[in-house]
């Protein structure tokens, strides 16, 4: 259920993102490439300042629920999604910028990811199979890049399209944003009808697994 709320939203941003590339400004992106200082930054925070605190935050928060600690990492290690290049609309950021990183980040995932579960993954949880969610990342990939590229093409060859297009970008920006949050809310309601009172007592009261060795 939770894998098909996340491809539902990836569909989703992946719709906005042909309005991202009728927008795009290739001159912008190849000027940014020439000197990544915002993707490098991007790259760093991403690959190795987020897993390092992922690990450490897992390991003191959670030292002896191993599973919630690996959790941790994994998101820790994980590419940033297609969402932050929404709010960088909205909120008058370098979009041009923010495209480059996100793609940056979701292309690198396919060695760092690995590079990360196989190095400090193992000391949190060393006996399981830990897979790379390769068709995931690719998945990822494909709902950036094509939209992308259908945009271009539609800036290239439709420019009263393209207009039309970059236009409702922001409206459309702030729907999806609104319908991704309302959606994920409702199709996740179950989860929030678990906490009832009883369980946070029960929660609360539980002892550790310290406690119950002794």
């Amino acid at each position: 259920r939770g894998l098909g709320d996340v491809y539902k939203r990836q569909v989703l941003v992946s719709i906005l993102y042909v309005n991202f590339g009728a927008a795009l400004n290739l001159t912008t992106v190849k000027d940014i490439m020439r000197r990544p200082i915002g993707p490098s930054i991007c790259f760093f925070c991403q690959f190795v300042f987020m897993p390092l605190v992922a690990y450490g935050l897992g390991i003191g928060l959670f030292p002896e629920a191993h599973e919630l600690a690996l959790g941790l990492f994994f998101t820790g290690i994980s590419p940033g999604g297609g969402a932050s290049n929404m709010w960088t609309l909205l909120l008058g950021g370098n979009i041009h910028l923010s495209i480059a990183m996100t793609t940056i980040s979701t292309l690198a995932a396919f060695a760092m990811m690995p590079l990360w579960i196989f190095t400090l993954g193992r000391t949190i949880f060393d006996r399981a199979n830990l897979g790379v969610p390769y068709a995931r990342i690719t998945s990822m990939a494909m709902g950036l890049l094509i939209p992308l590229a259908i945009g271009l093409l539609i800036q290239k060859f439709m420019p009263k399209t393209t207009k039309v297009l970059v236009r409702i970008m922001k409206p459309l920006s702030l729907i999806l944003i609104l319908f991704i949050v309302v959606f994920a809310i409702i199709t996740n309601l179950y989860i929030f009808q678990l906490f009832s009172w009883k369980v946070s007592c029960l929660l609360y009261t539980s002892p550790s697994p310290r406690d119950r060795q002794k």
